[in-house]
Parts: C-alpha cells; structure tokens; sequence
C-alpha cells in the first residue's frame, strides 16, 4: 500500500474504535516524526456506535467537508449486531443477523463508489476480532469472534472485487492474540486499549512500507490537537447515538436535541451529549477550521 505524499489529506472513517484508538492521531505523530518535510492533513471521523448506515449519511457533511485525497474506512463491528447473539430466539436471530450481514455487504459498496466517484483514494481495513476467548471481568458472547471473522471476510473480498488497497488489521491482530499478548482489548472486548491502538496503528503503517518505533505517550505537542478532535467528535457521537437525523436539515436535529434534553427520563450521558450538541452544532464549521489550523501549529510546523 503506498504511503501518503506530501499534501495528501486523509480522513480516518468509522465507528468508535477508529474514533477512540487514536489511530489517526498516532499514524499523524509517526508520518511528523519520521517524515518532516511532508506536510499530511489527518482527519479522526470516527463516531461512538457508527455503521455504514450511519456512515453513509455523514460522508457529505463530516468526510468530504474535509476535502480528503484519502479515506480509509473501517466499519464492521456495530454492522454485525454481535449484541443478537445472546437472543435465545434461534430462528429470529438467525433472520435478524443475516438481514444485517447483507445489509453490511450492501452499504460498503455504496460507501466505496460514492468515495472512489469523487476520484477520492480509498483505503479499507478489516474490523478488529471480537475477543471471544480471553479471561474478562465480563462474560463474552458466544460466536462473536466467528461472527466478526465474516465481517473481516466480506471487507476483503469487496476489496478484491473493487480492486481497492486494504490493511487487514483483523489478521493482524489475530496474530498476535495467538502469542498470548492479553491486553489488547479492554474489558467490553470489543474496544482497543491503548496498547491495542498502538498494535492496530502498527499494523496500518507496516502495511506501507512503515515502522512505527517502540511504543510509547502521546508526544505532549500532539495532544492538544488530538483533544480537540475528541471533543469535536461528541458531535457525531451525539447525531448517531441520539438518533437525531445525520441526514435531516441542521434545524430538525437542534429541535430533536432540545426535546431530548427536555425529557425527564433522558440518561445523564444523553444529556451530556445533547447539551453538548446544542452548544456546538451551529458553529462546527468554524470550529473544524480551528482544528485544523491547530494542528498546523501544533503538529506541522512543530521541529522533529
């Protein structure tokens, strides 16, 4: 897979484990680090409980309001609805996981041409494994690592067919599972820790030709910018998780928002996330410009 060249604006697309991994932000620090005269855009578009549906109606918004060269596009894990596994239901189950199966199958497609039709380069990656098999505080589903497994199939064979590069950070992963490495996914298994980020970043950079170093903090000239993307990404998180329309008019979000914030028996993280969303929504534009010119000052132009 080739690396990135010097102008190349790449966006990062998916669910939370692309939004919380800081896979963008540790692919960014590396590319700084290693290559300071390339001057590369990076791009978190990652949303807490994102799947293609919701992809699909972000990317004009969120993903080309970026102007990217690149997207690399990693959906999968909430597509799969790993969640029915524990429905005792066997027929209803069996019915519900292959309606979303196809559907997955489905929307990849349309999220690669819409974005290879706009003469974008596309990147896919497969989902990560579902830790299935190894001692947690919490009970795992059963068939979860063989359901996500099909999922990481079906992203290699849409690549194969479309003719598109892909990272296979699922194999990756797997790999290293096999050598007892026990703390790659936090206790939900399904979400990377931080040392999980780092193996996934690894294997993303080693698919170009690229060695990452030893693991290691987040340089503090980076962290600022990488917590300001986080902060601007609640906003996504909130449009998906309160379901307020990604595809409706800005004015029928806000009202949603705000009936949701007015509702007695919204949680308090729907809450956060509603007030959040009211407070930012009307001035995202400004706010995605100050982030990218934050991480011209704190990232580009900082000296290696």
């Amino acid at each position: 897979m080739q690396q990135f060249k010097n102008g190349d604006r790449v966006v990062f697309l998916g669910d939370s484990i692309i939004g919380c991994s800081r896979i963008a932000t540790l692919t960014a620090e590396c590319y700084h680090r290693l290559f300071p005269d390339r001057k590369v855009y990076f791009f978190n578009c990652g949303a807490a409980g994102g799947d293609t549906v919701f992809g699909l109606k972000i990317l004009e918004e969120d993903v080309f309001a970026c102007n990217p060269t690149h997207v690399v596009l990693a959906y999968g894990t909430n597509d799969s609805w790993r969640w029915c596994l524990n429905d005792r239901r066997h027929k209803e189950r069996y019915d519900l996981l292959k309606e979303k199966y196809h559907l997955f199958k489905e929307n990849l497609q349309k999220l690669c041409k819409i974005i290879t039709d706009k003469g974008i380069n596309l990147i896919l990656c497969t989902p990560l494994p579902y830790d299935e098999y190894t001692t947690k505080e919490t009970d795992a589903l059963k068939g979860g690592y063989a359901l996500l497994a099909e999922y990481a199939n079906t992203v290699r064979e849409v690549a194969k067919d479309q003719n598109i590069p892909f990272c296979d950070i699922y194999e990756g992963i797997v790999e290293i599972m096999q050598n007892q490495d026990e703390n790659i996914f936090s206790s939900d298994r399904i979400h990377p820790t931080e040392h999980g980020g780092y193996l996934m970043t690894k294997i993303f950079l080693n698919s170009q030709g690229i060695d990452i170093g030893e693991e290691k903090p987040l340089p503090e000239y980076i962290q600022k910018w990488h917590t300001a993307v986080c902060d601007f990404r609640k906003l996504y998180t909130a449009e998906n998780m309160l379901k307020l329309g990604a595809d409706k008019p800005v004015a029928e979000r806000i009202k949603k928002a705000k009936e949701i914030l007015e509702n007695p028996n919204t949680s308090e993280w729907y809450l956060s996330l509603a007030k959040n969303y009211l407070k930012n929504k009307e001035t995202q534009t400004e706010t995605l410009k100050h982030i990218t010119k934050l991480y011209e000052q704190t990232v580009l132009e900082q000296e290696i």
